[in-house]
């Protein structure tokens, strides 16, 4: 595999992975977040060994790097946008359950009063000797 076609691979690769992070912020399955993100930040490596490596073998083939460049700024260009759409998910996910927990919290609140409105009095020591 030369070295543009190894890019391209660690590219999918990270494609595959922004998916899978998608579904996992849907689901609301925070391991799998986790895993993919984790996965990409070693990828990250990876792909950045892998650009340097395709531009030596160009400059060894005394390749143009314009086809090439114009290519992975297309590819680069999509994961960006699923990096967003992710983005935008896990917002509005954030908004969701920061929403849920307004409400967690008015409930307990609510509950509190009620306790101290119609909960039992406490007992003094005095009514003990009565």
């Amino acid at each position: 595999m030369n070295a543009r076609d190894h890019l391209f691979s660690l590219y999918e690769q990270w494609r595959r992975l922004s998916l899978a992070e998608s579904e996992g912020i849907q689901r609301s399955d925070w391991a799998e977040v986790r895993r993919c993100q984790n996965a990409k930040h070693t990828l990250q490596e990876r792909i950045v060994a892998a650009t340097d490596a395709l531009k030596v073998e160009q400059a060894a083939l005394h390749c143009d790097p314009c086809e090439a460049e114009t290519a992975i700024r297309t590819v680069v260009s999509r994961l960006m946008e699923l990096e967003s759409q992710n983005s935008q998910q896990l917002s509005q996910q954030r908004v969701r359950a920061e929403g849920e927990q307004a409400g967690v919290d008015k409930a307990e609140q609510n509950l509190r009063q009620l306790s101290r409105a119609y909960g039992q009095p406490r007992e003094t020591g005095w009514q003990n000797y009565s």
